[in-house]
């Protein structure tokens, strides 16, 4: 009779364990979609901003050919980089520090070295703008895709790819 108690007993709480592990699962599955989410959105910002950057840099006539006003990209550039810091501070807890601190540090740079082209247009401020693309907004974006492929698990298939080729 007391074995047929605990017995009982025993059920009741596993059900209890149970249920709450379920719950937590579905909090953890919500927070990492959120993650996900908002790699994936700081990752088009950050390519956007490697777009305009490229389109700065481009010689006058070829700017011209694509009808870009370059008032208006500074604009643009200004606003994208003000745009991508405001999300970065909303969504810090999900970002993995190192992250957050380059890409605040892209912001802050970007927006001085796209000053200095403004100011004076000259061929020294571009080539700044195309090094700091290259060493800079580049790997930023390829680390982000790392992270989104990451927290997808996409990794994992990739190395299995590159050891069986």
């Amino acid at each position: 009779m007391v074995e047929n108690w605990f017995a009982k007993d025993f059920k009741r709480y596993e059900h209890k364990l149970d249920v709450l592990k379920a719950k937590d699962e579905i909090r953890f599955n919500i927070l990492h979609k959120e993650r996900i989410d908002i790699i994936k959105n700081l990752y088009k910002q950050v390519f956007e901003l490697n777009e305009l950057s490229i389109y700065l840099i481009m010689p006058d006539e070829m700017q011209k050919q694509f009808n870009l006003n370059k008032e208006e990209l500074f604009k643009q550039s200004y606003m994208l980089s003000h745009k991508l810091q405001m999300y970065l501070l909303e969504n810090t807890i999900y970002i993995p520090q190192i992250l957050e601190d380059r890409i605040a540090g892209l912001c802050y740079t970007y927006d001085s070295a796209a000053k200095s082209l403004m100011k004076d247009g000259s061929e020294e401020h571009k080539k700044a703008i195309e090094a700091f693309n290259q060493q800079k907004i580049r790997p930023l974006l390829n680390d982000l895709r790392d992270e989104f492929r990451r927290l997808l698990g996409v990794e994992f298939y990739d190395k299995m790819i590159k050891e069986n080729v």
